[in-house]
């Protein structure tokens, strides 16, 4: 990890919640950021109390507000993408969603 700064550390701890195919405990998340337990728990403290990120069970998930975000991001990029595909291909006016 090359940001040690709060939100460099933050991010990091995001990317391998986001990344993670099951809820991370903190023993994970301590050996996959390389950040003390104390540190992650610290650091984690205000992305859980935005919703970015959620705490139970012992195991650290993307949080609600997090997925959403993410969701309307991708959302919202990928209508503007198919837009700039048809204006530039109008011959391929089938892509557009009906």
């Amino acid at each position: 990890m090359d940001d040690l700064t709060d939100v460099g550390c933050e991010g990091e701890i995001l990317d391998c919640a986001t990344n993670a195919p099951a809820p991370l405990p903190l023993e994970v998340l301590t050996r996959q950021t390389g950040m003390t337990k104390p540190t992650v728990r610290h650091i984690a403290n205000d992305p859980t109390e935005r919703g970015t990120l959620e705490y139970a069970d012992a195991v650290y998930v993307a949080g609600k507000r997090l997925i959403n975000h993410g969701l309307r991001s991708a959302h919202r990029c990928g209508s503007s993408l198919l837009a700039q595909t048809c204006a530039q291909q109008p011959e391929d006016w089938f892509c557009l969603p009906m």
